[in-house]
């Protein structure tokens, strides 16, 4: 059959159901006002006798439906009156309040909803309703101002009734007009005959306007020369920040690409050039080259790692090591087929996904290789592969089916699972390795080389709300629910992504079936007889799986004969990595954001230009996921292979991502050359993404890489926000000493010109440093005339009865990425051994205090070698999405102290005092600014710390240097928004130290208990206890127990006797007194004193054991008292109480 143009293929009806609006490739819908959302119009043959009467206008024609409480098919009637097009139902005697009309709707996509309607009723019939509405269908709400009275004329009407915004957008909305009382309208009572009448029902809303291209713009493109519409040309594409280079794999040529973007600037539309293409096919010796699969580059090691395919698709594959130009350094053996490749975030392993695909299928004597993952330890140089063996006695193989892993029938799960890609955790742990055609994921321990777990996705119901689905290629945009279609998730892109200690998966949940030299598992079901592609005598197809070669679910029974499963999900997921419980799933996102802003162009295949091809078979095809950050944000990237384009979801709240926008730069009306045959043009079929975050980009603005593998082109795509700002360090303001000076005198300034100029005041110097314009390195040295001086004045300062503090500050320098301090080898030793002062250096990035007894340690551990004091910005590349998304743009700086070559890392037990500048950015809660140390596995791990407002610094103590950040974490609980607790709640919270009970409560007012508070105190000292506690009543399962055990241990707490802890007692006000005053001496916490402190009135009632504590922390400014001056010893304590006495425990900590 001759292929049509779109413009062909469009019909009035799909028009109608994409709200009249037909949108250009980039924009943004124009909407109208008040469109029918659903009406009714009564007929007999739609009513009468029905229980059920669907819409018979609006864009949810036929899916919306009105119901009623009173029918049951027999003892009551409904009836239909041709007169006014009204239904009248029967049985409103007896009781109210639960009796009603129900509406049931989607409003996706609309908004300002009202809703229009006529009730009337007989003499006998109810007079009195109200209008109620439900998400669920379970808790319902009532509407302000819609109680409703029918007078004795029979009938009111509501017309353009305004909605709650609540049911804005909403996959399903239930409205109910609910019987409210038994009284008729006569005025006598409802009779069993009365009857209600309902009639001009309608719901009415305006569009939502969707966006498309308003975040994302495209600024730049390269082609490889080369396209085909069977795709494999540009497939994957990584970025190296090193050299601001993307290394892209080219299938058509089998060679890797190297392509720069340096100098690249925002805006227009840039042709990049080929610099460079690597030929691997030589580099390993006896290996016979097939094809160049996947591209990985880790900037800490300086390697590119290349994935190659034997020539012999039953032989092993091998993963090459480059170096940045692409010369040989090293390869590895992996297992048969390498499909993707990629680095560990702590770069001490590589990791390949072995697909072991059957590629000459399955009858002998072909092979059906074994799917697995190689692991090369690159510490060690050695690589392990592993493989699905262990799964493939009788009862591990019934364990995966009963975990819902599809699975062929007769065949081990070693041949049949194919991994298709790997996702890594932030700690470098644990791989998670999609299993597409198994619907499945496995969990792969890294360090031990072994698969812990492997578990089904299930299946997504096309029957509810959310999940609607277009499946028929009859030239109409119906997307709708389906009854009895199922669909599997069959992922293949998957991001791994950490927020609130939580790891999450990502995946694109794309659908695949096997096609093998004549074996294929899927088949089309005919769904009715005629209208195919707008010809009558095509019968209507959609594709399925052939479920009968395979089997799921316990005994392999999982597979309903009734039912019809799909291939793919149309739709991203989010999924608790531990448990692989669906958190999220788009839905019907992808296929309704594409029907509103390409609907020309909706379910296109990127192979030809029918209209709708794609929705028999797969939809858009989800393709890859990415997450990166913008501007403090995380978003999902997820790339739609067949109508082409990238989606962008907010993930703020990974329980309900919001889209954000969407970008498709195919040329769809340059696909059709001047023959009418289907020609490439623009970026067609998105294959692998690349996030750049801003701090990395050549633009300063976050950028996406997407390698387009049907038209061989990358694109570059720039996200205009989170434009990064190189950090300026800027010197903190210095309080100048006051009262009498010291009688040395201060230092006559050095000329301007010299590197070393030094001016001194009291105790205070500035020195102007010398600049490496190649290092960006700014160097100041104390001399030792200016190091007399300082130490003289100090002593001068202590005889005068005041405390003293030695400051060096630096000059601003606008351009240094590092300050360093050159102090000498023994200037912290003496101001140590002759006087009781601090020692304070202002670096511009921040400040660094040293108490004297730290001064002494550090000097001590010199051992006569000159020290050095630096603060440097630290790169954020390699830092895992989630630790990104806490840090955005905020400062991140490396803290050193040297003596000679060695690293002084721990000073003597002493904490040193940290300041860092920081301005908030607009509307962030100052409570939820702390900060970060990174350790050495890019681990985010939070370190004592506030944000002081008045000096806008974030203020952090710590007993070692490395590398720290500012960070935002904010937590939000519903409960706690008016609570007089809420700042010390988001204070705690963002600090993971205090955690909700749910995702959005946190029970402020809940009794702190005993486990409870043995668990915050572990988590505020930042340990990682190991051991059970051993008491009877403390499981070891519980969340609490290794904690319980830590407190003990440690003397901050007791049991209770009789060998019990009472984990879940309510913690008393004398007993959190005792227990904190334990932790201060456990964590040498100091707390200021009060001036004066007036004694409890009841001060008689707090138990002898605890009056000492109660005192100290009375005399802190931890625990006040109640009205009347009250301790209320036996009171309880409530969550928020011990939220609000940590915050202040923290301050002090920093303040002494």
């Amino acid at each position: 059959m001759k292929k049509r143009t779109p413009k062909q293929l469009i019909s009035a009806a799909m028009a109608a159901v994409l709200l009249f609006v037909i949108l250009p490739v980039s924009g943004k819908v124009s909407a109208e006002p008040a469109f029918a959302v659903a009406e009714w119009n009564f007929t007999a043959q739609n009513s009468e006798g029905k229980s059920v009467i669907p819409a018979t206008g609006g864009v949810n024609a036929g899916t919306s439906t009105v119901t009623w409480s009173t029918y049951n098919g027999n003892a009551r009637t409904v009836s239909y009156s041709a007169t006014d097009s009204a239904i009248y139902a029967t049985g409103w005697d007896g009781s109210n309040d639960t009796k009603y009309w129900q509406v049931n709707t989607s409003t996706k996509w609309f908004e300002d909803l009202k809703l229009s309607f006529s009730l009337s009723g007989s003499d006998t019939g109810p007079s009195d309703f109200k209008l109620q509405y439900s998400l669920d269908n379970k808790v319902y709400s009532d509407i302000p101002g819609s109680s409703l009275h029918i007078t004795a004329a029979g009938s009111v009407s509501q017309t353009d009734l305004p909605l709650p915004a609540e049911i804005n957008d909403q996959a399903a909305v239930y409205l109910r007009l609910l019987q409210t009382g038994d009284i008729s309208v006569g005025g006598g009572t409802v009779g069993a005959e009365g009857t209600s009448g309902l009639a001009a029902v309608k719901i009415t809303g305006d569009a939502i306007p969707v966006s498309s291209g308003t975040l994302m713009s495209k600024i730049a493109g390269y082609s490889t020369g080369f396209s085909s519409d069977k795709g494999g040309v540009a497939e994957i594409v990584k970025y190296n920040s090193d050299n601001q280079k993307f290394y892209l794999v080219n299938g058509s040529e089998k060679k890797v690409d190297i392509v720069g973007l340096s100098g690249l600037k925002s805006g227009g539309n840039a042709a990049l050039q080929l610099e460079k293409r690597i030929d691997v096919s030589q580099m390993i010796q006896g290996f016979t080259f097939g094809d160049i699969t996947s591209v990985d580059i880790n900037t800490s090691l300086k390697r590119i790692a290349i994935a190659v395919q034997e020539a012999d698709y039953s032989k092993a594959g091998a993963v090459i090591l480059l170096d940045y130009d692409g010369n040989f350094q090293d390869s590895y053996a992996t297992g048969v087929q390498p499909d993707m490749v990629t680095f560990t975030p702590d770069s001490k392993y590589l990791l390949t996904a072995d697909e072991g695909e059957p590629r000459q299928g399955y009858a002998a004597p072909a092979v059906d290789p074994k799917g697995s993952v190689t692991i090369v330890d690159l510490t060690t140089h050695t690589a392990k592969v592993v493989d699905f063996t262990s799964f493939d006695d009788t009862n591990a193989r019934a364990g995966l089916l009963a975990d819902h892993v599809i699975l062929k029938k007769n065949t081990a799960p070693s041949v049949d699972l194919e991994p298709e890609y790997a996702a890594i955790s932030a700690d470098s742990k644990k791989a998670y390795i999609t299993l597409q055609e198994a619907n499945a994921i496995a969990t792969l321990d890294i360090e031990k080389g072994e698969f812990t777990a492997i578990k089904g996705l299930g299946f997504k119901d096309h029957s509810l709300p959310g999940n609607e689905i277009d499946i028929r290629r009859d030239g109409k945009i119906n997307i709708k629910t389906e009854e009895n279609y199922f669909g599997m998730f069959n992922p293949d892109g998957i991001a791994s992504y950490a927020v609130g200690g939580k790891t999450y998966l990502l995946t694109a949940n794309e659908g695949d079936s096997r096609d093998w030299n004549g074996y294929v598992n899927e088949k089309d079901i005919t769904i009715s007889n005629g209208g195919q592609d707008g010809d009558p005598s095509k019968k209507m197809k959609v594709t399925a799986f052939d479920t009968s070669g395979y089997e799921v679910g316990t005994n392999g029974s999982g597979f309903d004969s009734s039912k019809t499963y799909l291939f793919g999900a149309r739709s991203f997921s989010v999924w608790d990595a531990d448990s692989l419980q669906l958190v999220y799933d788009s839905g019907a996102d992808f296929e309704n954001y594409t029907a509103k802003l390409l609907p020309q162009y909706f379910n296109w295949s990127n192979d030809d230009l029918v209209f709708e091809k794609r929705s028999a078979k797969k939809g858009p095809e989800p393709e890859d996921v990415k997450v990166g950050i913008v501007d403090g944000k995380p978003y999902a990237f997820i790339g739609l292979e067949r109508v082409g384009g990238n989606m962008m979801y907010d993930l703020s709240n990974i329980h309900k991502p919001v889209f954000a926008d969407y970008l498709n730069t195919r040329d769809f009306p340059g696909s059709v050359d001047n023959t009418g045959k289907y020609a490439i043009a623009g970026d067609v079929s998105p294959e692998g993404q690349a996030f750049i975050p801003a701090n990395l980009s050549p633009t300063r603005y976050p950028l996406l890489l997407v390698a387009n593998e049907v038209s061989g082109t990358v694109s570059v795509v720039q996200v205009s926000a989170g434009l990064y700002t190189p950090p300026t360090p800027t010197p903190t303001p210095t309080q100048q000493p006051t009262g009498p000076q010291s009688p040395v005198s201060s230092a006559t300034p050095s000329p301007a010109a010299s590197p070393s100029a030094t001016s001194a005041a009291g105790t205070t110097a500035v020195i102007k440093p010398s600049f490496n314009s190649e290092t960006g390195e700014a160097k100041l040295t104390l001399n030792a005339e200016t190091a007399a001086k300082l130490l003289a004045n100090a002593a001068v300062s202590e005889q005068a009865g005041r405390h003293a503090v030695v400051e060096i500050s630096s000059e601003a320098m606008s351009n240094a990425k590092k300050v360093s301090l050159e102090l000498g080898s023994n200037f912290l030793q003496k101001l140590a051994a002759d006087t009781n002062a601090d020692f304070k250096l202002n670096t511009g990035f921040g400040t660094i205090t040293l108490g004297n007894a730290a001064a002494d340690a550090i000097g001590k551990s010199a051992q006569g070698q000159p020290i050095s004091v630096s603060v440097e910005a630290a790169a954020t590349g390699n830092l895992s999405t989630g630790v990104q998304a806490l840090i955005g743009d905020r400062p991140v700086y490396s803290f050193t102290i040297t003596a000679g070559t060695s690293n002084i890392t721990t000073f003597g037990g002493e904490a040193l005092k940290v300041t860092i500048p920081y301005t908030p950015k607009a509307g962030e809660n100052p409570n939820a600014i702390l900060v970060y140390y990174i350790d050495g596995s890019g681990n985010a791990v939070p370190v004592t710390s506030k944000y002081n407002a008045a000096t806008q610094t974030a203020e952090f103590a710590t007993t070692h240097f490395s590398t720290f950040a500012v960070a935002y974490n904010p937590i939000t609980f519903a409960d706690t928004a008016n609570h007089w607790g809420k700042d010390s709640i988001a204070f705690m919270a963002a600090r993971g130290v205090l955690t909700g009970l749910s995702t959005d409560q946190f029970g402020p007012n809940q009794t702190m208990t005993r486990g409870m508070l043995a668990t915050v105190l572990g988590k505020l000292a930042s340990v990682t206890p190991a051991s059970a506690a051993s008491f009877s009543d403390v499981s070891a399962a519980k969340y609490y127990a290794p904690y319980v055990a830590w407190a003990v241990q440690n003397n901050i707490v007791k049991g209770t006797g009789n060998g019990k802890f009472a984990p879940d007692q309510a913690v008393t006000r004398q007993e959190l007194a005792v227990v904190l005053y334990n932790y201060l001496a456990y964590s040498g916490g100091k707390l200021s004193t009060a001036t004066t402190v007036s004694e409890f009135t009841d001060a008689g009632s707090i138990a002898a054991w605890a009056k000492e504590a109660v005192s100290a922390i009375q005399a802190g400014g931890l625990i006040s008292g109640k009205p009347g001056n009250t301790f209320d010893p036996l009171g309880t304590a409530t969550r928020a109480e011990v939220a609000s006495v940590l915050q202040k425990y923290i301050g002090q900590s920093l303040a002494n």
